[in-house]
């Protein structure tokens, strides 16, 4: 295998679940783009996610996390203390809801083509709400060139509102 630093090594497969089709789709969508923002802030690691949806009578998402090989250790270490089901909840006017269920297993590497094949057999995330890379811009790689991080130089949501 490969050793480089510039390689991604899936570690999660997530699997958001709305209940009972109370939400729309939208919120499924912005409570799990801030899961993945809280997930990325507490273990400090770059997180590349591919995603898709079923927007059928079970409203749901499937989504494989990969972390950069150069930032694996951390983000094992960090992650044993990250809490997914507080993280996964939507912000309601004044209260925390929340919106379903998270499933988070750790990725079977050996599934790895069968994962990505299931991933594609599922909707794709609008792209309003589908960050590919999500960064905690703590380290100062990331904050040269106005913010611009090494991991997401062409991603313009992330660059919202930070570039003149």
């Amino acid at each position: 295998m490969d050793k480089s630093p510039n390689i991604l090594v899936p570690r999660l497969f997530i699997t958001p679940t709305a209940h009972n089709k109370a939400r729309t789709a939208e919120e499924l969508f912005i409570a799990t783009d801030a899961y993945l923002n809280s997930l990325t802030l507490h273990t400090r690691a770059h997180l590349n996610v591919d995603r898709g949806c079923d927007k059928g009578w079970n409203l749901h998402e499937h989504g494989i996390v990969m972390v950069w090989r150069d930032e694996l250790a951390e983000f094992d270490e960090r992650y044993k203390t990250f809490c997914n089901e507080t993280a996964y909840r939507i912000r309601v006017g004044n209260i925390n809801a929340s919106i379903g269920n998270i499933q988070v297993r750790d990725f079977d590497e050996a599934l790895i083509l069968q994962a990505f094949n299931y991933l594609g057999n599922h909707e794709a995330i609008p792209e309003q709400y589908n960050r590919q890379v999500y960064c905690s811009n703590r380290y100062a790689r990331c904050k040269k060139d106005k913010h611009i991080c090494r991991y997401d130089k062409n991603n313009p949501i992330r660059l919202k509102g930070r570039l003149k």
